[in-house]
C-alpha cells in the first residue's frame, strides 16, 4: 500500500531517482538505519522504498493461499514503478537491489525489459542458488525456526520463509537470466558491490554478474570490512 513506499527529497531531475530494493527478511528501515538513504537524498536524489510483499509493513500474505514466487514479486515492482503517486513512471531511474533484490531485479528486467532503468546497483548480489544441504534443512519447519538468523526477521512467518527460498531457488537458472540481460541496451551502466566478508556464494555470484554484463558495461568493487548486509558505517 501507499503507506509502505517512502520517498526522500523532491526533484524534476528524473535521473535523480533511485528505488531500492531490499533483500530477504529484511525492509524499508534497513536503508534508513544504513545511511545509504539518507545520504543519497542529501545530494539531492529522490529515494523511493518499499517493503516486499509480507516483510516488513507490507501487506502479510497468507502462504497456504498465495504463493511468494518469482512472479509474485517482480509483479510488485512493475506496479510500484508505474504508481501514479510516484514520479517514476516514463522517467529514467536507477535500480538499487541488495542481495535477493538483485535476483528479482535481474528478473524484472527480462520479463519487462524496462527501457527507462539506465543505472543498476547490485549490492552482494544473490543469483537464486541454494546449496543442496541447507535446501534439506529448509524443508523441515524446525530448523528455520531453530537457526533463522536475525536479519531474516522482517518476515514474520517460518512457513513464508521457507517458500520463498523454494520457490525462487527453483526458478529458471541465473545464467540464463544473465545471458539475455547482457543482450538488452539498458541498463546502459552497472555498478556490482560486494564484499571481502561476503559468502563465498555471493562474491562468486557478482563476478557471474559482471562476466555476464561485460566489464566495458559494467564495474566490479569491493568493500574490505563490510559483511553481506545493507549497513554502511
Amino acid at each position: 500500500g501507499k503507506e509502505n513506499l517512502k520517498e526522500k527529497q523532491d526533484s524534476t531531475n528524473p535521473s535523480n531517482i533511485i528505488i531500492m530494493i531490499h533483500g530477504l527478511g529484511g525492509s524499508t528501515g534497513h536503508w534508513e538505519e544504513s545511511n545509504i538513504a539518507p545520504i543519497l537524498a542529501n545530494e539531492g536524489k529522490v529515494i523511493i522504498c518499499f517493503d516486499w510483499y509480507s516483510h516488513g509493513k507490507s501487506a502479510i500474505l497468507d502462504a497456504t493461499h498465495v504463493t511468494h514466487d518469482v512472479e509474485l514479486f517482480i509483479n510488485q515492482l512493475h506496479e510500484v514503478i508505474n504508481s501514479k503517486d510516484l514520479p517514476i513512471k516514463g522517467r529514467n531511474f536507477c535500480l538499487h537491489g541488495f542481495s535477493m533484490g538483485c535476483y528479482l531485479v535481474a528478473n524484472y528486467l527480462t520479463e519487462y525489459r524496462d527501457n527507462h532503468v539506465d543505472k543498476l546497483v547490485l549490492q552482494s548480489p544473490w543469483n537464486g542458488e541454494i546449496p543442496g544441504m541447507l535446501r534439506f534443512f529448509i524443508r523441515i519447519p524446525f530448523f528455520v525456526r531453530l537457526f533463522r538468523p536475525k536479519f531474516l526477521n522482517g518476515i514474520k512467518s517460518t512457513t513464508t520463509l521457507k517458500q520463498i527460498l523454494l520457490e525462487l531457488g527453483t526458478h529458471r537458472p541465473c545464467t540464463d537470466i544473465l545471458h539475455e540481460l547482457s543482450q538488452y541496451e539498458h541498463p546502459a551502466t552497472i555498478l556490482l558491490i560486494a564484499s571481502e566478508n561476503d559468502p563465498k556464494l555471493i562474491k562468486q555470484a557478482a563476478k557471474e554478474f559482471q562476466n555476464h554484463m561485460g566489464k566495458k558495461r559494467s564495474a566490479l568493487t569491493t568493500t574490505p570490512t563490510a559483511g553481506h548486509h545493507s549497513f554502511v558505517h
